[in-house]
């Protein structure tokens, strides 16, 4: 009875008067929707000083900085609102771990070394820090490799 109720109550129209929760959406939702955002970088860096703290920005400013290859300001990007932000635990080291592949990717390995042990420091006795553990044996293996390798080993 009250389930064929409120059925007929919906059809009918009786709580058109209740307001509808409407989605959060956030500023650069509501500029992509209105047309304004064309991805241009001044307008993410713009809004990433008047949101400091807003992660959809900064992902999209980071993500922009890598597209146009300055990986630079995409580290500095993602390591600001990674230490800013209140993100999770997984947040933050996917953000480290995403930046250690980079820097691996350069061969800047005393700097993805840095980001790893900053996950077990961080975060100790988790699966991210025995994952980053694991990382950080790796490559010190491999580069003690190379470097046995290298043609000034004596």
């Amino acid at each position: 009875q009250f389930l064929a109720g409120k059925l007929v109550d919906s059809i009918v129209g009786f709580n058109s008067w209740i307001p509808r929760k409407e989605a959060k959406t956030s500023r650069l939702a509501e500029l992509e929707k209105a047309g304004v955002l064309a991805d241009t970088l001044p307008l993410l860096e713009r809004l990433a000083r008047e949101a400091p703290r807003d992660v959809e920005i900064s992902t999209r400013l980071a993500e922009e900085y890598l597209k146009r290859g300055h990986v630079e300001k995409y580290i500095a990007e993602r390591t600001r609102i990674a230490e800013t932000a209140n993100l999770s635990r997984e947040a933050v080291c996917s953000i480290y771990n995403r930046i250690a592949d980079l820097e691996l990717h350069a061969e800047h390995y005393d700097q993805a070394l840095l980001y790893l042990k900053a996950i077990v420091t961080k975060y100790p006795e988790t699966s991210e820090a025995a994952n980053a553990e694991k990382r950080i044996e790796m490559i010190a293996s491999n580069t003690a490799v190379e470097s046995s390798l290298s043609p000034n080993h004596e």
